[in-house]
C-alpha cells in the first residue's frame, strides 16, 4: 500500500514536471538532440555494509555522429539499515566541444554526496535519491583550455518505481529526476535539467545484468536561454561482486 502511494506520486510528479517543461520550451528557443550512452558499472559489496561502485561512460550525439561526453566515477556506500544508505564519491567528466571541427575536451571535477531511501513490497518498490554535487567546470577560449573554473552546486532529486514483471530475470523501472543549481537560485541558471526514464534490466548471470534505458531530457542552458530537448538510448553492463 505504501509503495503504491509513492508510485502514484511518481506518476503525478513526472506529469506535472513534463507539462511545466513543455510550457517553458514553447516560450524559449529550443533544439532537439538524439544521443547514445554506453556505460559499464562495477560494484563490490562487503559484509560490513560497505560497497564500492565504479563506472565508465561514453556518450555520443546525433546518435553516433559526434562524441558528446566521457566520464569516470567512483563512490563509497554505507548502508545504515535495510532502507537507508549514504554515499560519497568523485567523478571526472568531459563534455566535448567542437571548434572549427577540432575537438576540445575541458575537464569537469565533480565530488558528490547522497542519501538513498529504498522501500520494497511484495510487488512494487520505490527508490528515492537526493544527491548534492560540487561541480568545477573548466573554462575554454576557442580551442584552448583555461586555468579557470566555474563552480556550480547542483542538487538532484530522483524518484524511481520498480514495477512488477512476470518474466524471470527481467525487471522494469520508471522514474524522474530533476536537477537545480542551488548557488544560482536567483539566476536564470537555477534550473538545470529534468530526466524522465524507463529502464529494463535483463539478468545474464548471478552477478551480471544488461540494462537498456530510454531517457527524455529537457536541459536548460540559462546563459543562452536555450532549452535542449534530448532523446537518449542508453546501454549498459552492470556487474556486482561480494567480498564476504
Amino acid at each position: 500500500m505504501k509503495n503504491s502511494f509513492y508510485l502514484n506520486r511518481l506518476y503525478l510528479f513526472a506529469f506535472i514536471v513534463t507539462l511545466f517543461l513543455q510550457s517553458l520550451q514553447a516560450q524559449q528557443s529550443s533544439t532537439h538532440t538524439r544521443m547514445l550512452w554506453f556505460n559499464y558499472n562495477h560494484s563490490i559489496s562487503f559484509i560490513s555494509r560497505w560497497s564500492i561502485l565504479n563506472d565508465v561512460q561514453i556518450r555520443s550525439r546525433g546518435w553516433a555522429t559526434q562524441w558528446a561526453q566521457f566520464a569516470l566515477r567512483t563512490e563509497g556506500y554505507y548502508r545504515l539499515n535495510r532502507k537507508v544508505a549514504v554515499g560519497a564519491g568523485f567523478s571526472w567528466f568531459s563534455t566535448v566541444r567542437y571548434v572549427d571541427e577540432e575537438m576540445v575536451l575541458p575537464n569537469e571535477w565533480r565530488p558528490f554526496e547522497e542519501v538513498l531511501l529504498e522501500l520494497h513490497g511484495k510487488k512494487l518498490g520505490v527508490i528515492q535519491r537526493l544527491r548534492l554535487e560540487q561541480r568545477f567546470l573548466q573554462k575554454t577560449s576557442g580551442t584552448s583550455k583555461l586555468n579557470a573554473y566555474e563552480h556550480r552546486e547542483r542538487l538532484r532529486y530522483r524518484l524511481e518505481g520498480i514495477l512488477p514483471v512476470f518474466l524471470n530475470g527481467i525487471d522494469v523501472h520508471v522514474g524522474n529526476e530533476v536537477m537545480a543549481n542551488i548557488n544560482y537560485i536567483s539566476d536564470n541558471r537555477f534550473f538545470d535539467q529534468n530526466r524522465s526514464f524507463v529502464i529494463v534490466n535483463c539478468r545474464l548471470s548471478a552477478n551480471t545484468q544488461f540494462q537498456f534505458q530510454y531517457i527524455k531530457i529537457f536541459q536548460w542552458f540559462g546563459a543562452a536561454r536555450l532549452m535542449d530537448n534530448q532523446d537518449v538510448l542508453r546501454f549498459g553492463i552492470q556487474q556486482q561482486l561480494y567480498a564476504h
